[in-house]
């Protein structure tokens, strides 16, 4: 049981940790993008 809920608890760092460097990565192509055609 205590491994398991370690295992779970890994897991959702893991998970929490990545989620978050993918939105912000995703957004700041796109920003880019944008003020690009905006400055022209």
């Amino acid at each position: 049981m205590w491994y398991s809920t370690t295992r779970m608890n890994s897991l959702a760092l893991a998970s929490e940790t990545t989620v978050p460097v993918s939105n912000q990565a995703k957004p700041r192509p796109r920003f880019s993008t944008a003020r690009r055609p905006f400055s022209r």
